[in-house]
């Protein structure tokens, strides 16, 4: 879609909501529709147009939409129907009933979403040696929700435009090297445990005495008739 072709966008908008737009002066609708072209420049103005028909018709709040309002009804209206929940189970149930050595061809057989959902043909094994009963109430209620757990983040990152994505990289890029390393947890546990160990206050050794075998009325005894002689 092209700047015009916002314009033209925009305009649509306005006069849908018009009390939203009534004092917005021309150079300040020009400066809003930026981010619709930035965000939605990468969609056909069809896609758009319908995107925002499709919004104005569910709307009831009153307010003109976003580009992000406008990207998910695009992708709402284009997609194609998601199995439900209850649908995506019945064919997990169909891929668990094969031979065992067939079971990763059988995994590869189910839609993208619901493999991972499941997780792996090692995961479906693991559904297939399963008593009947757990299978239909625990690992059911599992998959049901982690299906429904992917469905709503794959819609979520089909929201995204392309040239967000194209920085996705670069972000993950920037946030790994601001991840302290292993190497540095290690040196600040080691620090921080050699510290407490020179806190500790060092216990000081008890004095010892040596047996002698005499009684100590016998060692006094003794002693001071050293010191008489002279002697230490």
């Amino acid at each position: 879609m092209t700047q015009s072709e916002t314009k033209k966008v925009m305009a649509y908008i306005a006069a849908a909501y018009p009390r939203y737009f009534a004092n917005v002066t021309r150079e300040s609708a020009e400066r809003q529709a930026i981010p619709y072209f930035d965000a939605l420049g990468e969609y056909s103005v069809n896609a758009v147009m319908a995107g925002v028909k499709g919004y104005i018709s569910a709307d009831n709040s009153g307010f003109p939409p976003s580009p992000g309002q406008i990207i998910s009804y695009i992708h709402m209206i284009g997609k194609p129907a998601d199995k439900s929940g209850t649908e995506a189970w019945a064919l997990v149930r169909r891929a668990v009933n094969c031979p065992w050595d067939q079971m990763e061809a059988s995994f590869n057989t189910l839609p993208v979403t619901i493999q991972k959902a499941v997780g792996n043909a090692a995961s479906l094994k693991e559904l297939a040696q399963m008593d009947m009963q757990k299978f239909e109430t625990v690992a059911q209620s599992n998959f049901l929700r982690m299906y429904d757990a992917v469905q709503k983040r794959e819609a979520t990152e089909q929201r995204v435009s392309n040239s967000v994505i194209g920085t996705k990289e670069q972000i993950r890029q920037e946030l790994e090297m601001r991840r302290p390393s292993q190497k540095q947890i290690q040196y600040t546990n080691y620090g921080s445990e050699h510290a407490a160990i020179e806190a500790k206050p060092m216990e000081q050794p008890k004095p010892t005495r040596q047996p002698s075998g005499k009684s100590r009325a016998e060692d006094l005894a003794a002693l001071r008739k050293r010191l008489l002689k002279g002697g230490v």
